[in-house]
Parts: C-alpha cells; sequence; structure tokens
C-alpha cells in the first residue's frame, strides 16, 4: 500500500480569511503555534515545535508523560480550525486528527425543535403526555423545574419510539419503569428493541423504577443529576476526527479537562510545516485549546 501520512498539528496555520487560492509557503505565518502543556519544573504553555525528546506534557487524565517522538513534514491542504467560548484561540488541525469529544446527537433531524418529529407521531405524543401515569407526572414536575441545568421533554418521539423524557443537551432519554405498559414479553421486547435503536443513535438510556419515584423522588433526583453529570464528562467523551466536529459539541481544555462547547468549526487550505507527538502510554496531550490525540507507532505509516 502506498505510504499513509500520519494526523498532524498544524505549526502555523493560515486562518480561513486567507486567500484559499494562495497556498505557498510563507517563512513568517499570521497565527502562532498551538500551545502544549509541558511539565518541566512547572506546568508552562509553549509551541508545539519547542517540545523536546523526554519532555513531560500534561494528558487528559490531569497526569505528565513523557514525550518520546516528536514528527515534522510539511503539510498542504484542508485544515480544521476549532474555537471554544474560553479562549480568543483558534487550535488548527489536519482533518484526521482526533480530537476527544462529548458529540452532540447526530442522527435525530430537527435544529434542536419539533422539526425533527415525525408528524404521525405528534397525536400519539401528545395522548401520552395527558394520558401520563402518576410517577411519570412526579417525576415530570421535577424535570421541568430544570434543577438538573438541562432541558427534558415528556413523551417525546425520537424515530419510531416515544421516550417517557428525553433531553437533547444531556443525550439522555429517562423511562420510568413498573407501568402496565412496560408489563408482560411483548412490552420487554419492545423496551429491549427501542433501547437498542436509541443508543445506536449515540443516547444513553436510563431506567427508574416507579416505585422509587413515588417514594424516594430526592433518591431520584441526585441519581438523575449524577447521570447528567457523566453526560458532559471524559466518562462519555469518545475520540473523533477534527472533520467529524461541529459547533455545540463538548471538547475539554486545561488540566483540569473542562467540559466547553465549541462555537465555532472552520476550514482553510494551506501548506505548513506541522508537527505531532507521540506520547508514551496514554498517547495523548493538552494543548491551550483542548485535548488532542498524538501520533502512534501502531498508527503511523503503512507500506
Amino acid at each position: 500500500m502506498a505510504s499513509r501520512q500520519p494526523p498532524v498539528v498544524p505549526l502555523h496555520a493560515r486562518g480561513p480569511n486567507s486567500d484559499q487560492s494562495q497556498v505557498a509557503w510563507k517563512e513568517e505565518s499570521v497565527f502562532p503555534s498551538p500551545l502544549a502543556g509541558r511539565v518541566r519544573e512547572g506546568l508552562s504553555l509553549v509551541p508545539i515545535e519547542d517540545i523536546c525528546l523526554n519532555d513531560h506534557v500534561l494528558a487528559p487524565d490531569g497526569n505528565a508523560y513523557h514525550v518520546v517522538c516528536i514528527f515534522r513534514h510539511t503539510y498542504q491542504g484542508t485544515v480544521i480550525g476549532l474555537k471554544h467560548a474560553y479562549s480568543d484561540r483558534t487550535l488548527w488541525l489536519t482533518p484526521g486528527h482526533n480530537v476527544l469529544v462529548v458529540p452532540t446527537p447526530r442522527s435525530l433531524g430537527g435544529h434542536a425543535d419539533w422539526s425533527g418529529i415525525p408528524r404521525p407521531l405528534r397525536g400519539r405524543s401528545r395522548l401520552l403526555r395527558r394520558d401520563m401515569t402518576p410517577p411519570e407526572r412526579k417525576l415530570w414536575c421535577v424535570l421541568r423545574r430544570n434543577n438538573l441545568q438541562v432541558a427534558f421533554r415528556r413523551q417525546h418521539p425520537i424515530g419510531r419510539y416515544i421516550a417517557d423524557f428525553y433531553s437533547r443537551e444531556a443525550r439522555l432519554v429517562v423511562e420510568v419503569d413498573g407501568a402496565a405498559a412496560h408489563d408482560g414479553e411483548e412490552a420487554q421486547a419492545h423496551d429491549a428493541a427501542r433501547d437498542s435503536y436509541l443508543e445506536s443513535l449515540g443516547l444513553r438510556v436510563v431506567h427508574v423504577p416507579a416505585t422509587e419515584v413515588l417514594h424516594n423522588i430526592e433518591g431520584v433526583f441526585a441519581w438523575l443529576r449524577e447521570a447528567c453529570r457523566e453526560q458532559f464528562s471524559l466518562q462519555s467523551a469518545v475520540w473523533l476526527p477534527a472533520d467529524e466536529l461541529r459547533p455545540g459539541d463538548l471538547v475539554f481544555f486545561n488540566a483540569h479537562s473542562q467540559g466547553v462547547k465549541l462555537v465555532s468549526v472552520e476550514r482553510a487550505v494551506v501548506k505548513e510545516e506541522v508537527y505531532d507527538l507521540e506520547v508514551e502510554g496514554i498517547n495523548a496531550f493538552l494543548t491551550e485549546v483542548r485535548a488532542i490525540q498524538g501520533l502512534s507507532r501502531q498508527s503511523g505509516y503503512e507500506k
């Protein structure tokens, strides 16, 4: 097979306002280098090209790891610019470079409004909201107050199913179990198929016993609060190529791996000297803007 270029961090990628047809090399570029968290007699942010072998860099888990290899070559093509509200810098990456992210739902349709709901299910959804069971009504009184810091909808259609409660922001479905609708083998098979379908869309499905809602609503609230927190934490994060990211995706930055939403995803055409790091063990490192995945020997060139 032909050699495959490794994913790399652009050293000085030009911004989207530059002439896209001009890809000639400039000795001095418009933007500074991405800054990586180097641990050498304390933590400091330095341009990635200043990182040396055996330096320690900060990883998403909060620990420091050795840099065992540094890659550098000239790259010509499209780069992806990622920016969030907590930094005025834009991190420019090649399209295949992986970023640690909690993605927004990709396959639900609509625009965070009612436009994604299949019309045939809207009437059925209204009936279910009118005829909610006592446990469902009690839980809805808690969820509608927004005390969990995320918005929920009740009896919300997703695909061919209707979820008891759904938070698009948290990618979380809450089902109240124990009602008559959940009894019997046929109903249980239906619930299992629904859960499998929702999980295939990237949603998390949690089940709350109806008896717990009726007799231990404080405990249910605390449990759901923790479930929501986990949805915005590293525990729910995955590595995605930079060109698959969208505004609204949650990325992680700084020494505490703080989660923050992307506000923009840009593209530019460049010709630049680029760098990447292979980090011992975890093979990922934090930049000033977000956590990215370094190049490993196993994922390098294929012959």
